[in-house]
């Protein structure tokens, strides 16, 4: 993610809203094969190796899986409906960078602040008392402008367990990823001390961090890090940088079987540049990565329970006609504006008709919204740009993330104070 700092009235001069430009895209027609139980070809040191053990309850994308029957819906055909932006909260919040729902909890929405808060949307209503403040462990926010508090992601069984956990830039330039406990006695507050401190990622103090978490069906925690500005790491396999990470949080000293082999112990896929949000299909169980580019702004699909992947970066830094590792299934020239991917959610909801199915995601310069279908092959279908249709011109200023609630649907957050829900019009 790139330049999360300013006002509003620089950011609004940074974005610009809907700048009406033509965007060159293109969508991938071959992927190398890679990870699960089939050697990889792609890249220096993509040997193959066993999967990730599968499982059949959907992966939460960050959001808890809610009970949705995936079976029920027809793919979506044609162009996407009239579709709104409906305010959830427009004041009260400080830089939000992510939204979230605890697995069964359909009353409320967790709000992650840059500068180290995560407050409580609950029936539609912002509470004053955030539900977790670390801000004293956050680094100034003058000292690099992806810093401070990025991720959270609630535990599969946070409703019997109370287990959450948070991604965070700690003073010094590490990566934290920190274990907390919901209080027993109030279920909008946390406990103010860490249970522990589950992944800690060192390298250079520059930017990309990546800071996404979510859980997969197999139950393991897959983490997005970053290059930290420092391109050669994402191909070095001893490296944590420029990785997908994928741990086990019941024992994070031991990694989990299926990561892949010759490399750091909780690698799962590398050849990343700054995956900054990610998500899993909750239908599926595939992993949709929206990764920030240096030529070209990518989405990175992962059939579910593959892995071992490299996805290019830097030496294949070409669009979806890649020569090394596995190419992105859309990418978009930096030429045409766009110059920071925020990856989205598969729209899995039952409140818009015909959405079912489609990919949701953007890009903070443009705030363009886009959505495609990717049906399992090698190539995507029915890309379509939402900015009319959202009106994202007079509504967004800089949409930073999208987030999920356990009934599939999609919000839209945007680092200048609001969050919005896709709605049909």
């Amino acid at each position: 993610m790139v330049a999360l700092i300013g006002s509003v009235a620089a950011l609004q001069g940074a974005c610009g809203g809907d700048d009406g430009g033509t965007t060159n895209t293109s969508s991938t027609t071959t992927t190398s094969s890679g990870g699960g139980s089939e050697p990889s070809t792609g890249g220096a040191g993509g040997t193959g190796g066993t999967g990730g053990e599968g499982g059949t309850t959907p992966g939460t994308g960050g959001a808890g899986a809610g009970a949705l029957d995936c079976e029920d819906h027809e793919p979506p055909t044609g162009p996407a409906p009239a579709l709104q932006l409906t305010p959830i909260v427009t004041s009260g919040l400080s830089r939000p960078v992510y939204m979230t729902a605890a697995p069964g909890d359909d009353t409320r929405l967790f709000v992650v602040e840059q500068r180290g808060r995560i407050r409580v949307i609950e029936n539609g209503t912002l509470l004053d008392t955030p539900f977790l403040d670390i801000s004293s462990l956050i680094p100034s926010m003058s000292q690099a402008d992806e810093w401070g508090l990025l991720g959270l992601v609630f535990h599969p069984e946070h409703a019997t367990n109370r287990r959450f956990f948070v991604f965070y830039m700690q003073t010094g330039g590490r990566s934290i990823v920190a274990e907390y406990a919901t209080s027993a006695n109030n279920p909008n507050l946390a406990e103010a001390a860490p249970t522990q401190t589950v992944l800690s990622i060192e390298g250079p103090v520059a930017h990309h961090f990546g800071g996404m978490m979510a859980f997969g069906r197999d139950g393991y925690l897959y983490v997005s890090s970053g290059d930290r500005g420092d391109e050669a790491r994402a191909q070095n396999l001893s490296s944590r940088n420029g990785k997908m990470l994928r741990l086990d949080v019941d024992n994070p000293a031991s990694a989990p079987p299926g990561n892949m082999p010759g490399a750091d112990s909780l690698v799962w896929s590398y050849g990343l540049r700054n995956v900054w949000r990610f998500s899993f299909d909750r239908c599926t169980g595939d992993l949709y990565m929206g990764d920030v580019g240096g030529a070209y702004e990518e989405v990175n699909i992962e059939p579910h329970n593959t892995g071992h992947r490299n996805y290019g970066w830097p030496v294949a830094d070409t669009g979806t006609n890649c020569s090394t590792g596995t190419c992105p299934v859309f990418a978009v020239d930096h030429n045409f504006s766009d110059c920071s991917m925020v990856g989205g959610y598969v729209y899995r909801g039952s409140a818009i008709p015909n959405m079912n199915g489609r990919y949701l995601f953007g890009d903070w310069c443009t705030n363009r919204i886009t959505t495609l279908v990717w049906t399992g092959g090698t190539s995507v279908e029915q890309v379509e740009d939402l900015r009319q249709n959202l009106d994202t011109a007079n509504t967004l200023v800089a949409m930073s993330s999208f987030g999920e609630d356990n009934q599939g649907n999609v919000y839209v957050v945007d680092l200048a104070g609001a969050l919005y829900r896709i709605d049909a019009e």
